[in-house]
């Protein structure tokens, strides 16, 4: 893909074959993990003052970057933009390989 002369010059949308929400996506993992999932929901305002005031303890915390990245939200494939179906990939489903990366965080 990187050296072939037809995908120089072009942007790729590579989004999956579904949309999902925050909500289902921890949903599935609590189900798969056989574990409810805990802790505070923080709004990005309070996380993001708190990640500041974080970053300024030397061992590893949440960054402010960090806070940035997990409210970006990936928009679908729009028509007429190429995606994995041009650079002859066919993405996965989560639900058919989730198991196989949250098996090891199994609750008893």
């Amino acid at each position: 893909m990187m050296t072939a002369k037809s995908t120089v010059g072009e942007t790729y949308s590579l989004s999956g074959p579904r949309t999902y929400t925050f909500e289902q996506l921890l949903h599935m993992t609590e189900a798969l993990t056989l574990k409810k999932l805990r802790g505070p929901n923080f709004p990005k305002p309070l996380l993001a003052a708190m990640s500041r005031m974080w970053d300024l303890v030397w061992w590893p915390t949440l960054s402010p970057d960090e806070v940035t990245r997990r409210f970006i939200s990936d928009l679908p494939k729009r028509a007429g933009e190429l995606g994995f179906k041009e650079l002859g990939i066919e993405p996965d489903v989560i639900e058919d390989v989730a198991i196989q990366y949250l098996r090891r965080y199994r609750g008893s």
